[in-house]
């Protein structure tokens, strides 16, 4: 449930979007090999425990550019880091760990991509779906990946087929039911069994964001503004 400092954070990371990203001040926090692991708005809070507290401390977190924050803790001053340097400072407390108060899950705060383009709006145009997870290759075609379509209410997960020739599988999962298998309360589909398997911080998040943004379900589509992959 928490990312924990002195470990790696596994096979997935997320995807932020880098046109919104740096415009709106929103705080990446990377593992020690760079990848994004969540975000923060501006002012956001992060959650720090050392180990030995009941309860982890809350500091807000402020933006400063694109490799700097300050924290900030009631009633002990502000301190700036840059990002490496808060890795290092966290890993070199043993048994710390930290977290997001409160997961990041604006939409246009992730990559948007066409998941499924047989799904078309209304002017046809394929809806867009927001990269939740992907697997940390930096060849988009040897991720595994998991995506949101909000309008839809649907859940893409895609993984990689070298043979006979290379491609992708892409399976669409109403996102209710992509929940459940998250809960354990239904099997998990048959791709979602070849992937590896998703951290406790990754199912929190994805959890998180799928349940907030289903409040409003609007419609993304290709004409939003956005290149989409």
């Amino acid at each position: 449930m928490t990312f924990k400092a002195d470990r790696p954070v596994g096979r997935y990371y997320i995807v932020p979007n880098s046109l919104v990203v740096g415009y709106d001040k929103t705080i990446v926090f990377r593992d020690r090999h760079s990848n994004p692991v969540f975000t923060l708005p501006n002012g956001g809070k992060l959650l720090i425990s050392d180990g030995h507290r009941a309860e982890p401390k809350v500091y807000t977190c402020r933006f400063i550019d694109q490799t700097h924050f300050k924290l900030a803790a009631k009633g002990e001053g502000s301190w700036p880091y840059h990002h490496d340097q808060f890795v290092e400072r966290m890993e070199s407390m043993r048994g710390c760990t930290y977290r997001p108060e409160k997961f990041d899950t604006r939409l246009e705060a992730y990559q948007r991509i066409f998941s499924d383009r047989t799904r078309l709006t209304e002017d046809g145009n394929p809806v867009a779906f927001r990269v939740m997870l992907a697997q940390e290759f930096e060849d988009f075609d040897r991720r595994c990946y998991v995506s949101y379509c909000r309008s839809e209410g649907v859940v893409a997960v895609s993984t990689p087929v070298v043979y006979p020739k290379r491609e992708r599988h892409t399976e669409v999962i109403p996102a209710k039911e992509f929940l459940e298998m998250l809960r354990g309360e239904r099997a998990l589909s048959e791709t979602l069994n070849k992937m590896p398997p998703f951290t406790d911080l990754n199912i929190e998040f994805m959890t998180a964001f799928i349940v907030d943004n289903n409040k409003d379900a609007t419609v993304e589509s290709a004409g939003a503004g956005e290149k989409g992959a």
